[in-house]
This record gives structure tokens, C-alpha cells and sequence, in this order.
């Protein structure tokens, strides 16, 4: 009797120890559905240690997290490209429809270095493209990236922050 009533109405030492025991299983639950549903192969295991190592470092520094990552100067530039052919692609198609070859030569590139890292890493793809350009608008001339946060903040305001 003294094992299911307490003082404060606090459940019961052996009612605490079931409780674990659900979520036990229920996290194994999840974890298991995760492992079944994650089908998609890495298929490109570089890139995708990159876009991982690059997406971690910036919110790290987004976050003033201490991070031994760093971004080296051919890391910088392969992200800026990245943002570059973005920048460009979202420029041309507002005056241009882009030929079905145009875009049978751009898909490769944006597979490569966009769709399989993040889904690799299981992250939507406009999740990194954010990132990827927050970081070209807030690295500075001497290629360090100083985070985006106060930037964010001040041009768009906190709701955009938040989002």
C-alpha cells in the first residue's frame, strides 16, 4: 500500500519505474520507424559529409556554440558557387523559360550538391539553400562567416528570425 501513495501525490516509486519502461518502448518505437522509413541510399557520401560539416559549422557560429569545424577556402567557394547558380537560376527563370536541355545540364549539379547530401542527411533541401545563403550574405572580405543571427535579426525582424 505504501508503494502507490506518497507524500505530494507523487506517483509511486515502482508506478515511475512502468512509466520508463513505456517510454523505453515507445522511444524504441519511434527510433524503429525512423531506421524503416530512412530507406534513401547515400549516394554521395563526400558531399554529403560536407553539407553536413558546412550546415553544422554555420549554426554553430549562428548559435556562438564553441565548434572545432571550420570552413576552408575551397569548402567557401564550392557553397558560395552553389548560391551563385541559385542566385543566377532564380534570376533567369523570372525572364526566361529555361530549354528542357538547359535544365537536363543544371539537374546533375543541383542532385549532386543539393538533393542527395540533404537527403543523406535527411533535411529538406530548402533548409540548406537557406543556410547556404545566409552565409554568403553574412561571411565577410576576408571569408570569415561571423554568424547570422543579429543580421537576420535586424533586416528581417524577429518573426522572420523565429521562423
Amino acid at each position: 500500500m505504501a508503494a502507490t501513495t506518497n507524500k505530494g501525490n507523487l506517483p509511486a516509486y515502482d508506478q515511475l519505474e512502468a512509466s520508463e519502461a513505456v517510454s523505453e518502448v515507445f522511444l524504441d518505437r519511434i527510433q524503429s520507424t525512423i531506421d524503416s522509413e530512412h530507406t534513401i541510399l547515400d549516394e554521395e557520401p563526400f558531399e554529403t559529409q560536407r553539407m553536413r560539416s558546412f550546415l553544422l559549422y554555420c549554426l554553430a557560429v549562428d548559435y556562438r556554440f564553441p565548434c572545432p569545424l571550420t570552413v576552408s577556402a575551397q569548402r567557401r567557394e564550392h557553397f558560395l558557387g552553389i548560391r551563385r547558380v541559385l542566385r543566377e537560376l532564380k534570376t533567369i527563370r523570372e525572364t526566361v523559360h529555361l530549354k528542357a536541355d538547359d535544365r537536363r545540364k543544371l539537374a546533375p549539379y543541383l542532385w549532386k550538391y543539393l538533393h542527395a547530401p540533404c537527403a543523406g542527411l535527411g533535411i529538406p533541401v530548402e533548409s540548406a539553400v537557406i543556410i547556404i545563403d545566409r552565409y554568403a550574405k553574412f561571411v565577410n572580405m576576408f571569408g570569415q562567416y561571423k554568424g547570422c543571427v543579429h543580421g537576420v535579426l535586424h533586416t528581417f525582424g524577429p518573426d522572420r528570425l523565429a521562423t
